[in-house]
């Protein structure tokens, strides 16, 4: 279905392109939509193309929106992409999150890089959770490290990588205790990379 919508689409048809669109969807594909998204774009039908972005985001593909907008990047119009990635943001699309995190950090924000960045990493994101949390060591903010650390809890790697990140901030003792965390999930890394200045022996 999506095959015969791009077919329609190239061939000038937008109607039947549309109606083919939306049968893809129905069929649980909001594919479809995401291209017809990108080929409006190329067009410079940008009303369209957002439009069915935005379509396709409510049907589960906001990515539609995080792709218009880094085309619109590249036209060198970075109002109208910031304003998509916002748009995508408010579907919870982490890569939108992170790269308004980009924006915000870059314009000296750091407060509203902190807040995306977890909006990023309560929607699953570990890099963003990572990232957030070495923004939070070199400013000091221990608690809001701590929290983080609670939040990786189980998952191996993110504890690895978070061991690291407390151990170049000096703080070897939550290193350690983060490296052990997840060495029992079964990630031994952190504690063999701690143990080549110091030995780090794992209790229990």
């Amino acid at each position: 279905m999506t095959r015969l919508a791009m077919t329609r689409e190239a061939a000038g048809d937008q109607k039947a392109a549309e109606a083919l669109a939306g049968q893809a969807v129905d069929q649980g594909s909001a594919m479809a939509l995401v291209k017809l998204a990108m080929m409006r774009e190329a067009a410079g039908d940008r009303k369209a193309a957002e439009a069915l972005a935005g379509q396709a985001a409510e049907h589960g593909a906001a990515v539609a929106l995080l792709s218009l907008a880094r085309m619109r990047e590249r036209a060198g119009e970075p109002e109208s992409a910031e304003a998509l990635l916002q748009r995508a943001a408010r579907y919870g699309n982490t890569m939108a999150l992170t790269r308004l995190a980009d924006l915000r950090e870059a314009a000296g924000d750091a407060k509203g890089t902190d807040d995306l960045l977890q909006r990023a990493a309560d929607h699953g994101d570990s890099d963003a959770l990572v990232r957030l949390a070495g923004m939070r060591e070199r400013t000091g903010n221990r608690a809001g490290a701590d929290a983080l650390a609670r939040q990786a809890a189980g998952n191996a790697h993110d504890l690895a990588r978070l061991a690291m990140i407390r151990e170049a901030a000096g703080h070897r003792k939550a290193a350690e205790e983060l490296a052990r965390q997840a060495a029992q999930h079964g990630n031994i890394q952190a504690l063999i990379d701690l143990a080549v200045d110091v030995r780090v022996i794992p209790r229990g």
